[in-house]
């Protein structure tokens, strides 16, 4: 009987030890996309105000958000972003299935906020070399006051989200 109970013993611990080794299911694309996400920080604009910073370590994403006031087109903190990505050996990522989007101005209704106002939004990605990390800067600028003529030179506020997370490819739009 001891000596069934010993083998017993003896499968149950070297099953144990197969399982445990097979929970290790971190890849080295993994282990370096953690590494990335500790050493970068997100890069903000000089005159910013409200910054808002968010950090979500199990999904490894960074994020900031804040406000400036600089007239539209914002080619300021473009050249700001571009510059800072590209000192951090990121290049300008251009998905192909949102390519009317990439880096270009658009404007809609955002009927997911109470008083509906109207947006104009500018989106832009870069990748590091090794395709790990991807980062995003969204800039938006809100009219709520329906009444009067919306002129782009008018709205100095400046909504600025940027964050940065492993390499994803968005589902390619219908």
């Amino acid at each position: 009987m001891k000596s069934k109970n010993k083998i017993c013993c003896f499968f149950v611990l070297i099953s144990i030890l197969f399982l445990s080794g097979c929970t290790s299911t971190e890849t080295s694309i993994e282990k370096q996309q953690v590494n990335e996400f500790k050493n970068f920080q997100p890069p903000v604009y000089m005159t910013a105000v409200n910054i808002k910073e968010k950090f979500y370590k199990k999904h490894l994403i960074k994020k900031v958000r804040y406000n400036i006031k600089m007239t539209y087109p914002a080619e300021e903190i473009i050249k700001f972003y571009d510059d800072e990505m590209s000192n951090n050996h990121f290049e300008p990522f251009f998905d192909s299935s949102y390519k009317e989007n990439n880096r270009k101005w658009n404007s809609y209704v955002d009927g997911t906020i109470e008083d509906e106002p109207y947006v104009i939004i500018h989106n832009m990605s870069w990748t590091n070399q090794n395709q790990t990390q991807r980062a995003t800067l969204v800039l938006k600028y809100y009219w709520r006051n329906k009444e009067k003529r919306i002129v782009l030179n008018d709205n100095q506020d400046l909504n600025v989200e940027f964050r940065i997370q492993p390499f994803y490819m968005e589902p390619p739009q219908k």
